[in-house]
């Protein structure tokens, strides 16, 4: 009896959020048609931006060069890296929907320094590998950030394996994950993170411990009691502890329309010409028009072999849950770090909750720096690119 009261359970569950997952889709999708139908802007009409393909993947600049890095079995990696190529590694991973372009202004402001830096694009983005749908699991996320570094220090001498791991948004969910790897192994000494540098997102078991306790906290007797017979003492004091998890749910609208079947998604995404990737890059301080151009060209990147534009795999980051896989609540090591972690949050960030991404870091993350920066938004690496390098370069090298 228990088995079929769970199945309706989880069958009513799933129901209500794909209902609310379409309502979502189609609350932000139907003024935004409407208002491109007024302007005269066709609403599936793309620019070609293949000539933009070269930057991209190929054409090495004044100071950076394009690599591929071959894993094996068909896992190829693009990278992208600057500055002395025999010191200590700094590697990059970007968030979502960027590319290895997000870091573009560290590749540029450190090359003079020590450091071999290298922007790797990650899998399914760019001209990266692009697995099946399957294949955007944690597991193979924390093995292609490992092979990727241990190809790139196979060659190097020993002093200078030194690793520096900085990532930011869906990079960072990542960076996480790979950093508690490397610290699960440095019993053994086959650690291969030595400190890593999160940008604008929370340790995954952190943000969902802190999304979950006001629910834990307040669904009780005692306090639904306290509820009904002195209101108003106790609902002031659930609603403030409340207000951050319904911020982090509000800012979160477009994953519940990632949830939706991928034409869905990428139609949100993509329409009027790719607009999201346009939106993303208005919200960026100090960026540019060319700026906007190489996330659209990005994004719709797609190759004679396999004619999906990369954003759809993009969205498989989602789709797929990874972001606590292998890890649970219940069990104290799971997420531990033990190197130095320096997490930089700008405040103004229009996607994560400030207060449930960082509260309680700590006690899965014992020695971290937290600093925050009022006045900015997600973007960091582009939004104040020289207080960034300067950070990197201080931290890397001590």
């Amino acid at each position: 009896m228990s088995n079929v009261v769970a199945t309706i359970t989880h069958g009513l569950f799933w129901s209500v959020a794909t209902v609310a997952c379409a309502a979502v889709y189609t609350v932000t999708m139907v003024p935004f048609v409407w208002r491109t139908r007024k302007l005269g802007v066709g609403l599936f009409e793309k620019k070609d931006r293949s000539a933009l393909y070269p930057k991209l993947f190929t054409e090495d600049g004044e100071f950076t060069h394009h690599r591929y890095i071959d894993l094996g079995g068909g896992k190829k990696f693009h990278v992208v890296e600057s500055g002395n190529t025999s010191g200590p590694l700094v590697l990059f991973l970007h968030g979502f929907p960027q590319c290895w372009y997000t870091w573009s202004k560290q590749l540029e402001g450190l090359k003079d320094d020590q450091y071999h830096l290298v922007a790797m694009d990650m899998r399914g983005y760019g001209a990266s590998y692009r697995p099946k749908r399957n294949g955007f699991v944690m597991k193979e996320f924390i093995s292609d950030v490992r092979g990727v570094i241990e190809a790139l220090q196979k060659d190097k001498p020993q002093e200078s394996r030194r690793v520096t791991l900085v990532s930011h948004d869906w990079g960072a969910i990542v960076g996480w994950h790979v950093m508690a790897d490397s610290w699960k192994l440095e019993a053994s000494q086959q650690g291969y993170i030595d400190k890593g540098i999160i940008i604008n997102i929370g340790h995954p078991l952190i943000g969902a411990g802190n999304l979950l306790r006001p629910f834990q906290k307040y669904l009780s007797l005692h306090w639904l009691t306290q509820l009904i017979t002195k209101p108003a003492v106790t609902w002031p004091i659930i609603k403030a502890d409340f207000a951050p998890v319904l911020t982090q749910l509000a800012k979160s609208y477009y994953i519940y329309i990632f949830q939706l079947p991928t034409p869905f998604g990428r139609s949100f995404l993509s329409i009027r010409d790719w607009f999201f990737a346009e939106l993303v890059v208005k919200g960026i301080k100090n960026s540019t028009a060319e700026d906007a151009e190489i996330y659209k060209a990005a994004a719709a990147y797609a190759t004679v072999d396999d004619p999906t534009p990369a954003i759809d795999y993009a969205i498989e980051y989602y789709r797929r849950g990874a972001a606590q896989e292998g890890w649970s609540l219940k069990k104290k090591d799971d997420g531990f770090i033990g190197i130095p972690v320096l997490v930089l949050w700008g405040e103004q960030d229009v996607a994560l909750d400030m207060k449930i991404n960082l509260e309680n870091t700590k006690t899965r993350v014992p020695n971290v720096e937290i600093q925050t920066y009022p006045g900015v938004g997600h973007f960091l690496p582009e939004e104040i690119p020289d207080e960034l390098n300067e950070k990197i370069r201080k931290f890397a090298s001590t």
